[in-house]
């Protein structure tokens, strides 16, 4: 008999073990298909007091900041309702302290309108979302908060990642005169990684030239256009300490110590003094003078 007593007892202990381990895998409902519930079956009573304790877990500061079903359910958890009584609920009298000033000043009988303490209520008070977990056998998502922080240390992560991934499609073409070539005719990913690494063109002709190789209005040629304006003098930067009418003396050469070694591919067209003139691509020309 004793012993069919504790195969029972131990029978029962792992029942309650995994019916206990089942509950705290489930997640609570939150979001609309909580908000929905409790509307419909908003009552005085322990079930609408735990779902507003888990809406309020859900949507932080905006489920309690003005009077709703909401507010109206969790100032019925007093004495030993919803967990209270078992520790820390500042939260909760925060709350409710300022739903009862506001009514005051909307009545007239103060002066001041109450101002609300969002941080102090940005969660139910870690007791009531206890209570509010065993009587629905579930665990609570995280606080609005947690989400938000979540999201922005994802978003700051993957921008990261992306800034690391950037720089690394410089490495390897810094000065690279052969790769050069090929970013100066292809344009695009090519000059992007190219102009990336390097911020120069090998001459100022060349610099010049890509607005014939590409639109006048990309980063082909506008980038390598202002370099070039300012190897010239013809746009000085105001940060130089120069006045706009003062010569721009560094040279290129001092400025990268580039010597200029034979160069690869097909020789870019003489400068000149001529009138220059392409296509926009809208049936309209651009035309200037070297």
């Amino acid at each position: 008999m004793k012993k069919i007593c504790a195969l029972f007892t131990l029978v029962f202990t792992l029942i309650s073990a995994s019916m206990a381990h089942a509950q705290a895998g489930k997640t609570c409902p939150n979001g609309m298909a909580l908000a929905n519930t409790f509307e419909a079956n908003f009552a005085s009573g322990p079930n609408s007091w735990g779902q507003a304790i888990l809406y309020w877990q859900d949507y932080g500061v905006a489920a309690v900041d003005s009077p709703t079903k909401i507010v109206r359910s969790l100032m019925e958890c007093y004495g030993k309702y919803c967990g209270m009584g078992d520790g820390d609920t500042t939260a909760h009298t925060t709350m409710k302290q300022y739903h009862k000033d506001l009514a005051a000043y909307k009545d007239g009988r103060i002066n001041t309108a109450p101002v609300l303490d969002e941080a102090a209520v940005s969660a139910p008070p870690p007791v009531m979302l206890e209570w509010a977990e065993k009587r629905f056998g579930c665990k609570a998502g995280p606080t609005s908060e947690q989400r938000q922080a979540k999201f922005l240390a994802d978003y700051q992560a993957r921008n990261a990642v992306a800034k690391t991934a950037a720089r690394r499609k410089t490495v390897g073409v810094k000065d690279d005169w052969e790769f050069y070539e090929k970013a100066r005719r292809n344009g695009g990913p090519d000059f992007y990684r190219w102009w990336d690494a390097n911020k120069k063109m090998r001459t100022v002709q060349d610099a010049y030239d890509m607005c014939y190789l590409h639109p006048a209005d990309s980063v082909e040629c506008t980038a390598p256009k202002a370099w070039a304006d300012r190897m010239t003098g013809k746009y000085v930067p105001r940060t130089q300490g120069l006045s706009p009418n003062t010569p721009y003396t560094e040279s290129y050469t001092d400025k990268y110590g580039y010597k200029g070694p034979a160069r690869s591919g097909p020789s870019a067209p003489a400068k000149s003094n001529k009138r220059r003139c392409y296509n926009q691509g809208d049936g309209t020309e651009k035309c200037f003078y070297d």
